[in-house]
């Protein structure tokens, strides 16, 4: 995993991103010899907890296709994280806009968050890492999400969510800031579902641990143990799909189509489930209407997966 990798190795800074001679949006990106110590790095994350997302990244990505372009995490209903730091890992593929030059990459999203007591707010920073022609680096934005401590946006005087992007790049194009700038807000947006399925009463989280055999060995080679990680147990398509064929039958004559509905957030802070279980709910991907034929969407929510073998 990206994090181990950056456990062991230094990170480095982008020097400068080059958009193509013909204008398009071909950009180039060039990496310096600056670097974040690795110790730093060790430092700031045993702060907090990790996360191996890659099905709630899938789903992001579907959903951003379904709905014809990027999401933007301002409908999230509760952002507030559970941890000063969190890190969040996943396949570069779901960020990507060719999903196929991913290479297997992973893109890891630190997410630093800073509470204000006195204004009740949280600023949230997505600090994204990647690995590019074999080396780690920091891209150059960081956006900043500012919440209540409800978890939902703060918004400034004209009424928009309050969000600052910081970089450190050094150059005055507003075609290469409005890049990374974007896109890092974007990018953002699985780490951020991630944490909003966390504050859902339904969604639990389970510790994943490398295997001992895999840790003695990298022990005797003088390496450091892998990092242990969780992952987010979302109720698998695969049981509703089954229990709709189940419930259907072989030779079931009915009219419409099996639909599957998109997993939402549903809000039971005031009345709850049943007049009494309070919070916010992942409702999961069910089945709507009766069938003929199960109408298949385009994607399915795993449940969790473990990227290390032994």
């Amino acid at each position: 995993m990206l994090i181990d990798d950056m456990m062991e190795k230094e990170v480095r800074k982008i020097t400068s991103i080059k958009i193509g001679s013909d204008g398009s949006q071909d950009y180039r990106v060039m990496v310096g010899n600056e670097t974040i110590r690795k110790e730093e790095f060790r430092r700031e994350i045993s702060k907090g907890q990790n996360f191996f997302i890659e099905n709630v990244a899938e789903y992001a990505r579907m959903k951003g296709n379904e709905d014809g372009g990027g999401v933007y995490p301002f409908k999230l209903p509760n952002l507030r994280p559970q941890f000063p730091t969190m890190w969040f890992e996943f396949s570069a593929k779901h960020i990507m806009l060719d999903p196929q030059n991913s290479n297997g990459s992973k893109v890891g999203i630190m997410v630093i968050s800073d509470e204000d007591e006195d204004k009740k707010i949280v600023k949230i920073s997505c600090c994204h890492y990647s690995k590019h022609q074999g080396v780690i680096i920091w891209h150059p934005a960081v956006p900043v999400f500012t919440v209540g401590f409800d978890g939902k946006f703060v918004k400034d005087e004209s009424g928009k969510e309050s969000i600052e992007v910081l970089h450190y790049l050094d150059t005055d194009s507003e075609a290469i800031l409005d890049y990374i700038e974007g896109s890092a807000v974007t990018s953002s947006y699985p780490a951020l579902l991630a944490i909003s399925l966390m504050n859902c009463k339904n969604v639990k989280r389970e510790r994943v641990d490398a295997p001992p055999k895999l840790q003695r060995s990298r022990a005797k080679s003088g390496k450091l143990p892998l990092m242990s990680y969780h992952v987010l147990n979302i109720d698998p398509m695969k049981e509703v799909l089954d229990a709709a064929r189940r419930e259907a039958g072989p030779g079931t004559s009915i009219a419409k189509a099996l639909h599957i509905c998109r997993g939402h957030f549903k809000d039971f802070t005031e009345k709850g489930v049943f007049g009494k279980h309070k919070g916010w709910y992942w409702w999961h991907p069910h089945i709507r209407g009766t069938a003929h034929r199960i109408v298949i969407k385009d994607y399915e929510v795993s449940g969790p997966t473990n990227p290390r073998k032994e």
